[in-house]
């Protein structure tokens, strides 16, 4: 979906199940374009780190603390959350416009698992990388350096098959490989 300017203040899309046995989702943002956060580059300004737009996740009969508000550049991240275990559990991608002209566009993928699925992070990851090698960073980390608030989460990485350890290494600046 593209949307130009500032003619809606808000869209939002609800996700059902097409399953009973369904309890987690997982978005992937394809592309996730909208106005960033407020706020100097240093985050030291008031309301620095506050979205002018935002995409939130909402009607969670599981609650919604573990599901941040996000902005800004997005596109190649992704997030798991609880939907329920009852049959008629939902949940809500909500989008809020600020009054400020521009350009948003976000095309996101939504998937959904059984529950107890092997192929769904422990509960409470919002972010679940696996592999042997990758990179992870914060919502809107390539929009610009001011930081979101409020991005209290876990990201959870799969320990692989075989392995006996995970490594990190801090990235060089011009290092654009991304997991």
């Amino acid at each position: 979906t593209a949307l130009t300017g500032a003619s809606i203040s808000s869209c939002s899309f609800t996700i059902r199940k097409c399953d009973n046995e369904i309890c987690r989702v997982r978005l992937d943002f394809e592309s996730f374009t909208t106005l960033g956060p407020t706020g100097s580059t240093d985050g030291a300004a008031a309301g620095a780190g506050d979205c002018i737009d935002s995409f939130a996740i909402t009607g969670l009969s599981t609650g919604n603390s573990v599901v941040p508000t996000i902005c800004g550049e997005n596109m190649g991240q992704h997030m798991y959350f609880e939907l329920g275990e009852a049959s008629g559990d939902t949940a809500m991608m909500a989008f809020t416009f600020g009054a400020t002209a521009g350009s948003r566009s976000f095309e996101i993928r939504v998937t959904q698992y059984p529950c107890n699925s092997a192929l769904t992070p422990p509960e409470g990851c919002l972010q679940w990388h696996t592999g042997t090698d990758g990179r992870f960073k914060t919502f809107n980390f390539d929009g610009d350096t001011v930081h979101l608030h409020n991005q209290d989460y876990n990201i959870c990485i799969r320990r692989e098959e075989g392995m006996r350890c995970v490594q990190y290494q801090a990235c060089s600046d011009d290092n654009s490989m991304t997991l």
